[in-house]
């Protein structure tokens, strides 16, 4: 125990008001303590209450809608000319910095919210 007045009121003050949190504190790093800390305990939520997740399409599904859906751009703008394809190389200029942001933003920020335990 440190010898500071004000830390031994304050340890005593926390074994009067929170005794199992000084145990906690006094136990030191275990591996007990690391999994009581690191897993807060959460109300199961009823089972009527459950979030819906929707799954997502698997990855071939959305490049084939891609290039379809690039594909009839093209198709349609053909008829209107050269002013349409110039049009449309600038559309494609400025989202390019939307789709470098969504290829460098890591899987972790991507990542639907975790479900909770026995859903």
């Amino acid at each position: 125990m440190d010898d500071d007045p004000v830390l031994r009121a304050l340890a005593e003050a926390l074994e009067r008001d929170d005794p199992q949190l000084a145990a906690l504190l006094r136990a030191g790093p275990t591996q007990h303590v690391r999994r009581v800390l690191a897993a807060p305990a959460r109300p199961a939520a009823p089972p009527g209450d459950r979030p819906r997740y929707r799954r997502r399409p698997p990855g071939w599904v959305l490049w084939l809608g891609c290039a379809l859906a690039a594909g009839l751009v093209v198709l349609a703008s053909i008829p209107l000319g050269l002013a349409a394809f110039g049009v449309l190389g600038i559309v494609l200029l400025m989202l390019s910095p939307l789709v470098a942001c969504l290829w460098c933003a890591t899987i972790d920020e991507m990542r639907p919210p975790e479900r909770p335990a026995g859903s």
